[in-house]
Formats: C-alpha cells, structure tokens, sequence
C-alpha cells in the first residue's frame, strides 16, 4: 500500500512524502518536491514497479555515499537530535568500511556477511543500545534501498531472524588507571569550548561518575536537592529505569544502593558548574526550567529537559571515539564506575568491603568480579583520604593533557 501525502512537520519545507506500510510499520520516502501532482506521478511510478529517474543514480553508489544522500533528502523532516546521530551512525559505518575492507563498499555488494560482521563489530566497540540504534539506522537505508530496487533484497532483516543471538552481544569493561582517566577528561576538556556536543555532556558524566562510582541511572537521576556543596555531601537516592510503560521515570533505589558519598575538590567544581547552568539569571529561562525539569536533573539538554541513558552513553563513545584517533581507547560511561573501583582497590589500597559499599553493591562477590581479585586482609584507609587522593592523581593528568590536547587544536588549520 501506498500514499502520498504530507509529513507531521512538512508544511513548514513544504515537501510530499510517500508513505509505504511494510510488515504494520510506516516508511516515508522523501518524493523531493511541494507540488502534489509531481508527488501523484512519483506514486504512480512506484506502483508500476519504475523507479523513478531521480533515485536511479543510487545504482553503483557506495553504502556510505547512500546513507549520506538519504540524510540529505530527509534533513528537514527530523528533529535536530536525530540528524545528529544520524549523522555519527554514517561516520560509525564508513570507519567500519575502512578498517575492515580498507574501500569502499559498493551498495549492491551489501550481503548478510557483511551485515553479520558490522553488527559483531558494533557490539565489540559500543554499548547495547548504541549498537542496535547504529545497526537499525543500517537496516533503515537498506530498507529504503530495497523499496527503490537498488537493491533485491533487505539483508539485515534475514540477520535479525537467523541470529537472534547476537543482540546478546556485548563488550567486557575497560577500566583505567589514574592517569588514563584523567587523560580522557583532559581531552574532552580541551574540545568543549570548539564543539559542546557531545564533548561537554562527555565531560561532566564520565567525571561525576569516576569520582562517585555511580552507575548510569544513578547519575542521570541527581538533583540539585542532592548535593551539599556546604557539607560536600553527595546522596544517591533515585535511579532512572525503564517504566511499565515503556518510558523513562525515576525510582527509589534498593537500601544497599541508598549511600552518602564525599565531594572532592575536583568533584566539587563540576556539580557547581552543573548546579549554576540550572539557575539562570533571565526570568524566560527560569520559567522554561520549570516547565521542562521541574525536580531539576543536574544532566539536561540545551532546553534543560533531562538526558536519556541512550544519549548520555552515545556522548561518551563518540568522545571515545574522537580521543582513540588521538592515541586513547574506546569507553563507555560504565567503564568510568568500574574505573573508579579499580583505582580506590588497586592504586589507594582500599579494602575490598569499603569499596564494595562505596559503590552500592548489595554482595562482596560482585564488587570481587569487578575487580577480577581476592579480598585480602589489609588496613582500611579512609575514603575520604582515598577519593582525595584519587582526585589528585587524576587531575594532575587531566591539567596536562588538557594543555596538550589545546596545543594539538591551536595547530589545527581547521
């Protein structure tokens, strides 16, 4: 079944939209033009079985330069967030052409092997949902291919009912020590002022969670209500989780989970910075930080509405990503909890005890798979003193390669 007709948000770029029904679920096609009789003879031609003459250059197209055309002929009909990972999935796909084949992927020559191997590659590299929203994005275009008959067949519908399995797939945790860690904040540090996002949301997340050991939900929960910059207190009270009903909402979290956590100096700076841009002096900002955050998450967006788990974890992996390219590795927000245990464990001689309830863990065991060690028996050292410690050492990495990183963007024709 087919339609032609205007999108939710058409009338403003004034473009028709063909609307295709495969399998119960809607696919829009950009017809490219505001006329509707040029949009009727554009379905007319799609229900003849003709591909219509402006979409035939896709034949002998690489997957890569396809995927950038099909962001172009729909970049007024998303929303600005969508085009932006839109775009990160296209830069994602062209490093996975050129770090296993070293060419171009013509469009045609897209199999299942290849999909197979891309979403392997996706799974090794990125988070869960990163990689199911980087593969679906994959699966979108070969779809739209599909419909236009540039290509036979979808292949990545084929995967997704042969291997079911490998949405299972996942990465082990990368912790690091003090100096890596404050290496990888001094690097998105350096790029906040060029490029806010997603360095500056990189920033503020994987340094609240490194000195807190907070998991992802933990942390995107905070409000200006738990923290006491005076007594430099940090209360994790509140996890943001998956609803009945499908949608983000926030919870209490379990008793062992519910902790008093100590503010660094380090750590003090950053939950002041998050503190001030949630109180704005202009009266139209106040009233939209009402209206779009009444309990006043620390994380937000632009428009002060709270982050989601999936796009506070893509901000860390693109920043990642951009750090490997600069001699660094490839991190999750999680890693920076598993981080921060290995560096309170192994490098400030906390007891495995004091480490496991530092982080909430409700059973040692699972503190001891986190740091792949026996507890021994060893003298305590105060948290209090280890965290300062810990923000010592990893300051003191992140003022240099701060400095660095800033050199290397001076430089920089760009």
């Amino acid at each position: 079944m087919a339609l032609v007709r205007k999108k939710k948000n058409g009338f403003e770029y004034g473009n028709y939209y063909l609307v295709i029904y495969v399998g119960g679920k809607q696919k829009w096609i950009s017809t490219g033009t505001g006329n509707r009789e040029k949009a009727a003879e554009f379905e007319k031609s799609y229900r003849q079985g003709e591909i219509p003459g402006r979409l035939s250059a896709c034949e002998g197209m690489t997957v890569v330069d396809y995927a950038k055309r099909c962001l172009e002929e729909e970049a007024g009909s998303v929303r600005p967030s969508t085009r932006i990972n839109n775009d990160y999935a296209v830069s994602c796909l062209q490093k996975y052409c050129d770090a296993a084949y070293g060419l171009p992927v013509p469009l045609v020559s897209v199999d299942k092997a290849f999909c197979k191997r891309y979403f392997v590659w996706l799974t090794e590299n990125y988070s869960p949902t990163t990689a199911a929203s980087r593969f679906g994005f994959l699966k979108a275009i070969l779809a739209r291919a599909e419909l236009l008959g540039a290509i036979p067949c979808n292949p990545c519908e084929r995967i997704g009912l042969e291997n079911p399995s490998l949405q299972h797939l996942s990465r082990m945790a990368t912790p690091l020590d003090a100096g890596k860690a404050g290496e990888f904040l001094g690097f998105c540090r350096a790029h906040m002022a060029g490029k806010v996002w997603p360095f500056w949301y990189a920033y503020y997340a994987w340094a609240t969670a490194v000195y807190t050991g907070m998991r992802r939900g933990e942390l995107l929960a905070l409000t200006v209500s738990d923290v006491n910059l005076k007594e430099r207190t940090l209360y994790v009270r509140h996890n943001l989780t998956l609803l009945e009903s499908r949608q983000y909402g926030v919870k209490p979290v379990s008793p062992s989970g519910m902790r008093e956590l100590y503010i660094n100096a380090s750590l003090d700076s950053v939950l002041d910075d998050l503190i001030r841009r949630l109180k704005p002096a202009e009266e139209e900002k106040r009233e939209l930080v009402t209206r779009n955050n009444p309990r006043k998450h620390l994380f937000c967006g632009e428009n002060y509405t709270p982050i989601s788990p999936h796009s506070i974890s893509m901000c860390i992996e693109e920043a990642s990503d951009a750090w490997t390219e600069d001699g660094g590795c490839s991190l999750r927000l999680n890693d920076a909890r598993h981080t921060c245990a290995s560096i309170l464990y192994n490098e400030q001689k906390l007891s495995l005890d004091t480490v496991s309830s530092f982080l909430g863990h409700k059973d040692v065991k699972t503190t001891e798979r986190y740091l792949n060690k026996i507890s021994e028996t060893a003298v305590a050292k105060g948290v209090i003193t280890a965290t300062n410690h810990m923000a010592s050492a990893i300051g003191f990495a992140a003022r240099k390669s701060f400095v660095k990183t800033q050199k290397g963007i001076k430089k920089d024709p760009d």
